[in-house]
Formats: structure tokens, C-alpha cells, sequence
């Protein structure tokens, strides 16, 4: 404690979503630093929560997705408490003016499900390529 009676802090972190509590992680479990966290929000957690309106409607605030390439992270930021599920096969369906676009759940049936949708009427694909055209 100082000499004004507060605690002193090695690091300071701005932000309590998972960036933030991230950073704030690192030098206090490898670098044995006092971090601080500061927070505008009366929760923890920046966009990682939901809020709802009229109890009725509910809204996630950021993020809905991680990629299979998450789970180091993941497993770093709860200790390996939370575990990945899967993605059902369409899990999300983006809405156009003109048609609705469901989302696949791997790679490989989500460029085939862009093909498809892309050879619509007056739709054209092609390939990108660098050099002399020819």
C-alpha cells in the first residue's frame, strides 16, 4: 500500500472483455505483476454478455462464433472449464433483399453452398489472377 493509503498497481488494464482480461492475465500469472482492471460497465465482460428488453427480446452483444482454432485460447482464458460444441451444419442465416443465405458450418459445404449461390441468374464467378492477361 502507498503512502495515500491506496493499493498500487504494476499494470493497469483498461477494459474487462476478453481482450482486456486477457492482457490483464498474462503479467499477473507469468510476470507475478498487481494488475488493475478497470471497468465503465457495471458488469465484467465487456461484449461477452447479453441484455434484454420488455424481458421479452434478447441480444448477445458480441461474440456468437469461435472457430475450432480458438481452443488454446479458450482453454487459457477458463482454465479449460469451457469446452467448444460444434456448430449445427447451418447455424446462421444472413438475410438479403432478395434471398436469405444460410451459413455452413465447415469450410468445404460453405464455399460449395457460395457456388450455388452465386451461379443465380445474372451472376457471374470468375478467378482472381496476378500476371499478364492472356
Amino acid at each position: 500500500m502507498s503512502e495515500s493509503g491506496y493499493e498500487e498497481a504494476d499494470v493497469v488494464v483498461i477494459g474487462s472483455g476478453m481482450g482486456g482480461l486477457a492482457a490483464a492475465r498474462m503479467p499477473a500469472q507469468f510476470g507475478g505483476k498487481k494488475v488493475l482492471v478497470l471497468e465503465q460497465h457495471y458488469m465484467l465482460g465487456g461484449m461477452t454478455h447479453e441484455f434484454s428488453r420488455e424481458e421479452r427480446f434478447k441480444f448477445g452483444t458480441g461474440l456468437h462464433y469461435m472457430s475450432g482454432n480458438a481452443g488454446p485460447f479458450l482453454d487459457f482464458m477458463t482454465d479449460g472449464r469451457v469446452q467448444l460444441n460444434p456448430l449445427p451444419d447451418d447455424y446462421d442465416v444472413l438475410h438479403f433483399p432478395d434471398f436469405d443465405f444460410s451459413v455452413r458450418a465447415s469450410r468445404e459445404k460453405y464455399q460449395a453452398r457460395c457456388r450455388s449461390a452465386a451461379t443465380g441468374p445474372g451472376i457471374r464467378m470468375g478467378h482472381a489472377h496476378s500476371g499478364p492477361s492472356g
